[in-house]
């Protein structure tokens, strides 16, 4: 008690100090009468790619690892026609899915997918269409591009069939994985070619009217409670009906603007927050997708502006970005690499402020500012943890573990800053303890987001400065 009298009344203490450590500026500050007893830490902002879950580039049918050239991703995209998933009527194929969730999960990734009707071939399970069900036969792209006439048949959408079996099969997909820790995000499918939302093969059916559109998209809505859901902009007035009810959306041709197809569709995405004002708003809450028109070495010898494209993707405020696992031509490299470090989100601590010492069962008030400079939020919540550990960094021996209840998910681009109290253990004893802070995934609550700072470890858990614990 003597010692803490000492410090409370001493004012020769009342001092301010600027230290520097490891070329890492942090400064003890006084607030108002008292002393010298707050530490202020300004992290060293990196420069590093950050591979964050949730963001980036998607691998495509595949896993980390397999395309050499090809950006570390968070995201393995698959995607499955019916009769993958229900190649006997009503006995569903989940081992495949469960194979490819292992698979994700092994390679540092989360499965985004997608169940398509149809298109370059038999998609549609041969029980199914012995139903008596209807539909139509059309020569799809893939088998025209080859210089074929093959077949494929798409099914009636307006088929009460359809209605029937393909929307036991969503129900059922939704049953079994709605909310699971290994899925990033569904995308509402089950209409037209791959699933894209168009029947731009299929002659004599151009479109279905918006109550037809309205029940495949509730088949979603009604039962993926848990999971983000994306939608394909050619949706059109589904579109502007699944991003009211909470959807995010997704393009799968960015970066074509001109030959040799000339359809400007990148013109198209840049006007559809004007055209549907909840598409223009979707990106607060829910993720948008892009999938590129063909690929980046497509483009290359297309003349595309790569910096033109990924200027779009930002506006529109994208995290994820499909390139269907191709290389990156090697001369976009650099671009790409700055590409990386805008979308989705990005965290930069600025500040971090806590007590330089205290007594046993005093409260620690933490304090971290910082910002978000990505062009969205993170879509899955994170538990912030504080540690207090004695020793080295990596030390074992834990004070005291707090977690805070802020949400994250509404880190939108901009400032901000946050409170956590820890009170220090009676029992505790007196010493000098590291303070650790780290974002922990909300299903197995082991640290999940890199910082875009030094003084991390290998587990994602930063480091900037220390407490003294009195005796």
């Amino acid at each position: 008690m003597k010692f803490r009298k000492f410090f409370y009344t001493n004012g020769l203490l009342s001092l301010m100090i600027l230290i520097f450590w490891q070329t890492k500026p942090f400064v003890n500050i006084i607030k108002g009468n008292g002393p010298p007893n707050v530490v202020l830490v300004a992290p060293r902002e990196t420069d590093k790619i950050l591979v964050n879950p949730g963001m980036g580039f998607t691998t495509h049918q595949g896993f980390n690892g397999e395309v050499a050239g090809y950006p570390e991703s968070t995201i393995a995209y698959f995607r499955w026609y019916w009769e993958g998933l229900e190649p006997e009527e009503g006995k569903f194929n989940w081992k495949m899915v469960d194979s490819v969730l292992a698979g994700a999960r092994a390679h540092g990734q989360r499965l985004a997918t997608r169940i398509m009707p149809a298109n370059g071939q038999e998609g549609v399970p041969e029980w199914y269409r012995k139903l008596g069900a209807k539909g139509y036969e059309y020569v799809a792209e893939s088998t025209q591009n080859a210089g074929e006439t093959t077949t494929s048949w798409m099914p009636d959408h307006a088929d009460p069939l359809y209605a029937k079996y393909m929307g036991r099969l969503v129900r059922e997909f939704a049953r079994r994985y709605d909310g699971h820790p290994d899925i990033d995000h569904i995308d509402i499918g089950s209409y037209g070619h791959w699933g894209e939302w168009h029947l731009s093969f299929v002659e004599e059916k151009e479109s279905y009217p918006f109550e037809i559109k309205k029940m495949i998209i509730d088949w979603y809505l009604e039962n993926f409670k848990n999971t983000p859901l994306v939608i394909c902009e050619d949706a059109e007035e589904g579109l502007e009906y699944a991003t009211q009810k909470g959807a995010g959306w997704r393009a799968d041709c960015m970066g074509d603007y001109g030959p040799p197809n000339n359809w400007n569709l990148m013109t198209r995405y840049l006007k559809l927050p004007e055209m549907y004002p909840s598409v223009g708003e979707a990106w607060k809450t829910t993720p948008v997708a892009f999938e590129t028109c063909g690929t980046m070495e497509f483009w290359l010898r297309a003349g595309r502006d790569l910096n033109y494209i990924y200027s779009v993707c930002l506006e529109l405020h994208a995290s994820i970005l499909n390139n269907k696992s191709t290389p990156i031509p090697p001369e976009w490299w650099p671009a790409t690499e700055q590409f990386l470090k805008r979308m989705g989100y990005r965290l930069v601590p600025r500040l971090v402020r806590h007590e330089k010492w205290l007594f046993p069962g005093d409260t620690m008030h933490f304090e971290i500012e910082l910002d978000n400079t990505g062009v969205a939020p993170l879509y899955r919540p994170s538990i912030p943890a504080i540690e207090l550990r004695r020793g080295q960094r990596g030390g074992k021996s834990v004070l005291v573990s707090c977690h805070g209840n802020w949400d994250v998910t509404k880190w939108l681009p901009g400032r901000f800053r946050k409170k956590i109290n820890i009170v220090i253990p009676t029992d505790a004893e007196p010493g000098r303890y590291l303070v650790y802070f780290a974002l922990l995934d909300p299903f197995n609550r082991t640290p999940a987001i890199q910082l875009a700072v030094d003084g991390g470890d290998a587990q994602k858990w930063y480091s900037w400065t220390a407490i003294t614990v009195m005796d």
